[in-house]
């Protein structure tokens, strides 16, 4: 039987323009595809970053059954860094800057306040955090920045206390609208919507856009502009007590 020989296939290879055109694709296709990967990303971040706070608002509510109701005793960054911004005293607190400093003294901000009474210390981590200059913490010039590294990795928390409310030693119930009366937020505002861009020194840069998560006093989270935030703030520690009379 005679065997029928073929004559040897030639492979064509891609020429040139054809790598072009995909490789064109692939880049155009990444290119659509990054900001939604990003976006998503920074979703599951912010939603880590809302777990963290509710449970810190739970441990709030433990520690208050351990003393009389009271919010935490601890100071956050600003305030422990910074006692001078109590050398002027509290309208509605008038040995505030004395216990400042003796909180100070004992090392006692929130997170070794705390340390009791949450599962692990990376609840004062939001996943979203950069760092930050102080400024944009304090709103007044100080010295103290994270230099490159994350609020968490800097100063043990991502997250700014309203440390007067552990002052007043009054009952959390005693709060007169809970729902407005902010206790813990991030202490960047821009953490969550520059999907990673790390802060600068003085970094007010896009401002109007800043959202910070915030943990109020009735226990929900919630966003909250920087006018939202800080008109929250101004409200109850230059007219009146944020408890009730």
């Amino acid at each position: 039987m005679a065997v029928v020989s073929h004559p040897p296939r030639c492979l064509r290879g891609f020429t040139l323009v054809e790598l072009l055109v995909v490789v064109s694709i692939v880049a155009v296709l990444a290119g659509l595809l990054m900001p939604a990967l990003g976006s998503a990303r920074e979703s599951a971040r912010t939603a880590g970053c809302t777990s963290n706070l509710r449970q810190l608002g739970q441990a709030m509510v433990l520690y208050g059954r351990e003393w009389d109701g009271r919010f935490p005793a601890g100071l956050d960054a600003s305030d422990y860094l910074s006692p001078k911004l109590w050398v002027g005293g509290h309208p509605h607190i008038p040995d505030a800057a004395a216990i400042v400093s003796q909180l100070r003294r004992g090392q006692r901000t929130l997170p070794v306040v705390m340390r009791p009474y949450v599962a692990t210390d990376h609840l004062f981590e939001c996943p979203s955090d950069t760092g930050t200059s102080f400024i944009n913490l304090s709103r007044a010039p100080s010295a103290g920045s994270t230099l490159g590294a994350s609020a968490f990795e800097a100063w043990g928390t991502s997250y700014a206390y309203r440390t007067e409310l552990g002052l007043y030693d009054r009952d959390q119930t005693d709060l007169r609208e809970p729902a407005c009366v902010n206790v813990l937020w991030d202490m960047a505002g821009y953490w969550h919507h520059r999907y990673r861009r790390s802060t600068r020194e003085w970094d007010l840069e896009d401002k109007e856009r800043w959202q910070y998560q915030v943990l109020w006093g009735d226990g929900h989270v919630s966003f909250a502009s920087d006018k939202q935030l800080y008109d929250a703030w101004g409200l109850f520690t230059t007219q009146q007590s944020p408890f009730r009379e």
